[in-house]
């Protein structure tokens, strides 16, 4: 089957979850595996917004069918009590859709990429190639502190996606020569 990615995300913001969950610092920095980060502070019992990552720059053939995604997010928390990742989702059209992970595994102390779904993982999204293809569509990311005293710098530095599909033959084109004319054959 054929893929296309990883791309990183172009375009990355922080979306409250509504209530007091802590923005992320710099959330355009998570667009591409460099020495720039974005991050945010918790300490016990806060939640980080969502990291809001759209844009990936996909161009799936429209007659081609979604089979999954990968998800992956090169993230980092040097703490002896680091947060965990509480939630990660599909978006689509700007709002997430289908099936979310919530691992509740502690972000590591050295800058790792986790993954997510994969070749045959829908996400329960039921996402099309245009859904793919659109800008305002991608991944969200979340973390949750729940104890350990002080504060606790968390950072992402990349986000990106994988999808896999499936071509059903090709795009329609109509004959060059055009119609036979009446009662012959070619």
């Amino acid at each position: 089957m054929p893929t296309q990615g990883p791309n990183s995300a172009t375009s990355v913001g922080s979306v409250t979850r509504g209530g007091s969950d802590i923005e992320w610092t710099n959330p355009e920095y998570a667009t591409g595996s460099d020495d720039d980060r974005a991050s945010v502070v918790l300490v016990a019992y806060e939640l980080s917004s969502f990291l809001w990552a759209t844009d990936f720059r996909f161009t799936i053939p429209r007659w081609a069918t979604v089979d999954g995604i990968l998800a992956e997010f090169q993230v980092s928390c040097p703490s002896a009590i680091p947060p965990f990742e509480d939630i990660v989702g599909i978006v689509r059209s700007g709002v997430q859709q289908g099936s979310t992970y919530e691992t509740y595994t502690s972000l590591p102390a050295v800058e790792a990429y986790w993954e997510y779904g994969g070749a045959a993982d829908t996400w329960n999204a039921y996402m099309t190639p245009w859904d793919v293809n659109d800008p305002t569509s991608g991944l969200m990311f979340g973390i949750d502190r729940d104890a350990g005293a002080g504060s606790c710098t968390s950072y992402v530095n990349d986000i990106r996606e994988t999808v896999t599909y499936t071509t059903h033959g090709g795009p329609y084109r109509r004959s060059r020569r055009g119609p036979c004319p009446r009662g012959q054959a070619r």
